[in-house]
């Protein structure tokens, strides 16, 4: 939807309801500074949270290879792939990076992997429970 210098703010229309994140990209990480569900304005939402921004969870951190690990969110996070190609639905993805993440509570009983590819984002999400599994796949990306 919007950038200004390191900030970038996504509307995500895939899920049950939009949801608007506004990234903060930088040197040796992403993270998510804001969320907001049941998001259906067009409102550049960037200068009311950059002055104060709350870490919500850390997406990505350098360097950006297999056995780099970090904690955020009540999760373990660990890049377990890197230089991977994946295809789906809007196309295939070179030099994706997946990331494996676990919660830190015993109790919770389940891994999500998630793959970034370069100048795209999060392209796929797969969740693995006991008992269920659940994907999410970009089917396509840019203006339709």
């Amino acid at each position: 939807m919007f950038v200004e210098g390191s900030l970038v703010q996504i509307l995500d229309k895939g899920s049950a309801t939009n949801i608007v994140s506004i990234f903060e990209v930088k040197e040796n990480q992403i993270r998510i500074i804001y969320e907001e569900g049941e998001f259906y304005r067009e409102d550049n939402l960037i200068k009311k949270f950059a002055e104060n921004p709350q870490i919500k969870r850390i997406i990505l951190k350098t360097p950006l290879e297999e056995g780099t690990s970090w904690e955020s969110a009540k999760h373990k996070k660990e890049i377990v792939e890197v230089n991977k190609t994946v295809n789906l639905p809007a196309g295939s993805f070179h030099d994706v990076v997946k990331v494996q993440s676990s919660p830190l509570s015993e109790k919770d009983n389940y891994e999500t992997y998630r793959y970034y590819a370069k100048n795209i984002g999060l392209i796929k999400q797969v969740t693995k429970g006991e008992e269920y599994e659940n994907r999410l796949e970009l089917e396509f990306y840019g203006n339709r």
